[in-house]
């Protein structure tokens, strides 16, 4: 009788669990994100060029 399953070169692939990346929002990093926001929106209405410079991700 012969075999009827076959496998080669078979291997495992494992993941560490401290080189997992998580995948997840902090909150700090929502409200940091809404203050830049209002601050970049605060901006643009008494420097017309600072709406384009927030806009773009520039720091300054």
């Amino acid at each position: 009788m012969s075999a009827i399953i076959t496998v080669e070169n078979l291997g495992k692939k494992q993941t560490l669990r401290h080189q997992r990346r998580e995948e997840y929002t902090a909150l700090r990093d929502v409200i940091a994100e809404s203050v830049k926001g209002a601050g970049c929106r605060v901006a643009s209405l008494f420097i017309p060029s600072a709406g384009r410079s927030c806009s773009s991700g520039a720091t300054q």
